[in-house]
């Protein structure tokens, strides 16, 4: 397949929502050579179908893409895509890679990128579109219980999460990092939201070598390019809290919002008893986040039972995870919270 030629790797941004990508985005994004797009395409997740690529599939991936970027404000042009595709097949990759070189020429940056959740899951099919220059993955990570703390804070419209299911997905993509990070070092970089903010300026210098340029830390720090949007790394903190809270640019480092307190017991205990293992081996360590069971009552032991008898564990989840089938799982869980109570 003919390829868009690249003259550099592009970045691209993954982790679950809510673990620091957005401020990752907006700080690169602020680098004067790296193009990021302001929002996030879902390409791979909302477009990508992998079925052949016929003249009026693509008309419809385009205008979906296009529109979609039009709609959350990044006016990316029809014809400005087209021009990149002129002299290549018209396929998956190459619609791709045409959405990020045409924002990145707008823009007059020297490297691509893009940021959107759960791209570690897809890591194998940006490896296989980008054979020539390569790319690089930033995976971000964050403390489960804030991080499920925080989406959940964000859901609307009486949605109910599923903590079970969420925390499935958590160690999956925790370990998917793990794997890949020690496979492709220098090309898939593991990285905890925790880290980035406690040292950004440090972080930010990494990354701009191993993309090539020259860091631009006050520049990426004051998010230079991104004054048009909420720049504060939280969704949880009122006015007086984030006047309260200590900043290093527009990134916001330390705060006093307890964030395990917005969830329920049952659903701390539950990211406790499935996140602990992979939440040591990802160099977390024991700071209240990660709660043992000592607090249980009646009704607390009584909630938890009832959420465990409807969890549909699947069998792969609790053998790679746990080393044994969802029925000894079931069994482990039940008598961990009796022992605690």
């Amino acid at each position: 397949m003919d390829y868009i030629k690249l003259d550099n790797p592009p970045i691209f941004i993954g982790g679950l929502r809510r673990s620091g990508t957005t401020l990752l985005r907006k700080i690169l994004g602020s680098h004067s050579q790296i193009s990021m797009l302001p929002t996030e395409l879902n390409f791979l997740e909302r477009i990508y179908d992998g079925k052949l690529l016929d003249n009026d599939r693509f008309v419809n991936a385009l205008e979906r893409s296009v529109n979609h970027l039009h709609n959350k404000g990044c006016n990316l042009s029809r014809g400005k895509v087209l021009a990149e595709l002129k002299d290549v097949e018209r396929s998956w990759p190459n619609l791709f890679i045409a959405i990020l070189e045409a924002y990145r020429k707008n823009q007059g940056k020297q490297i691509c990128g893009e940021k959107s959740p759960l791209y570690e899951f897809y890591y194998p099919i940006l490896k296989d579109w980008f054979p020539d220059t390569g790319l690089f993955l930033i995976h971000m990570v964050r403390n489960p219980v804030d991080c499920y703390a925080s989406l959940k804070h964000r859901v609307q419209n009486g949605r109910v999460m599923n903590v079970a299911d969420w925390c499935m997905r958590w160690n999956k993509s925790v370990g998917i990092g793990l794997r890949n990070s020690r496979l492709y070092p220098g090309h898939y970089i593991l990285l905890r939201y925790e880290d980035l903010v406690d040292n950004t300026a440090r972080i930010c210098s990494g990354i701009c070598q191993q993309a090539g340029v020259e860091p631009e830390i006050e520049r990426m720090l004051s998010m230079t390019d991104y004054d048009w949007q909420i720049t504060d790394n939280s969704s949880f903190l009122s006015d007086t809290e984030k006047n309260d809270s200590h900043y290093d640019g527009k990134i916001r480092k330390l705060d006093s919002v307890d964030r395990s307190k917005t969830l329920l017991y049952e659903e701390k205990s539950i990211i406790t008893l499935l996140c602990r293992p992979l939440y040591y081996a990802v160099g977390y360590e024991d700071d209240g986040n990660i709660y043992s069971i000592s607090e249980s009552s009646d009704e607390n032991l009584n909630l938890t039972k009832n959420l465990l008898d409807h969890l549909n564990y699947q069998e792969y989840f609790s053998r790679i995870f746990f080393g044994y089938s969802s029925e000894r799982l079931r069994y482990y869980l039940t008598n961990r919270i009796h022992r605690s109570a």
